[in-house]
Formats: C-alpha cells, sequence, structure tokens
C-alpha cells in the first residue's frame, strides 16, 4: 500500500504543539554534503613510475545536512494561518502518515478481515521561515500562502 496526500498531517511541535496546519503543498528537499576519504596508499605507480590515484576509497565523511522548502497554505482564516510572529521562531514540525488497510483473513474463521495500521512520520526540526508571499487573482480559487523555509535537521520516527 502507497500513502497518499490525504493521509498526512503537518503539525507544528515547537513553540506551540499541537498546532495543525492546514496544508495545500508541502515540498522540501534534503541536501546533505559528503567526501570520500583516501586512506595513505590510495596512489600507485605503474612500470614507468607515474603515480597512478586508486579510485577506490576507504570510508565516507558525512557533512552537515539542510533542508529547503516551500510550504503553501490556505488563506481561510486566522485559526489556520501561522502568525507573522512565528516568522522569527525556530519551528519543529511533524509530518505524521497514517492508513489503515483491511485484508482477507484466511487464518480465523471468525474474524473474516484483518485491520493493518501503517504508521511513517517525520520531523523537520530547527525550520525558519525566510519568505513569505501571497497571490490573490480574482477567481474562485482560495488564496494561499506561500511560505519558504530552511530546516537544520530530517529525521523519521
Amino acid at each position: 500500500m502507497y500513502f497518499s496526500g490525504s493521509d498526512v498531517t503537518v503539525s507544528v511541535f515547537r513553540p506551540s504543539p499541537g498546532r495543525q496546519l492546514d496544508l495545500v503543498d508541502l515540498q522540501f528537499t534534503v541536501n546533505q554534503t559528503s567526501s570520500p576519504i583516501y586512506s595513505y596508499a590510495a596512489t600507485r605507480s605503474d612500470d614507468a613510475g607515474n603515480k597512478l590515484l586508486e579510485h577506490e576509497y576507504s570510508t565516507v565523511m558525512r557533512g552537515t545536512s539542510l533542508v529547503q522548502g516551500t510550504m503553501v497554505l490556505n488563506f481561510s482564516s486566522e485559526d489556520n494561518e501561522l502568525p507573522y510572529s512565528m516568522m522569527d521562531e525556530e519551528l519543529d514540525l511533524i509530518i505524521h502518515m497514517d492508513y489503515t488497510d483491511f485484508e482477507r483473513n484466511t487464518n480465523n474463521k471468525n474474524d473474516r478481515y484483518a485491520i493493518n495500521d501503517h504508521i511513517k512520520g517525520y520531523i523537520l526540526g530547527d525550520v525558519h521561515i525566510i519568505s513569505r508571499n501571497q497571490t490573490i487573482n480574482p477567481t474562485a480559487e482560495n488564496i494561499v500562502e506561500v511560505l519558504n523555509f530552511v530546516a537544520k535537521s530530517f529525521e523519521q520516527y
């Protein structure tokens, strides 16, 4: 089974836990720098004495990670809106996914179906909102607010 967008809730965990966001769209990219570490014997010589570089490395050094993304929120009421005061605060966002599916139970004659709960989630830590914009068109579409952000960490729970 696969998760769909209707299975996902996004909530602010810090500074005020439990505030669910009315998101239309959430996109983010996790970038982590890494560099190979070559051993002291990573060069060898050919028959003529020329040094050749071995392309095998002993390990990979992990660097810092940076999360960059965009949140699109419905602009419907003050309850759903992310207050402007939060632009200066560090946020922790929880992306929670869960769905329940049913499958035919062949082991037990009394229970015809088995219920399976699937839960997965991510935490975006130390989120800083770096820009906020809004476009209003004379159409019947919802007014949305676009927030660009960076975050320091991305963890799965």
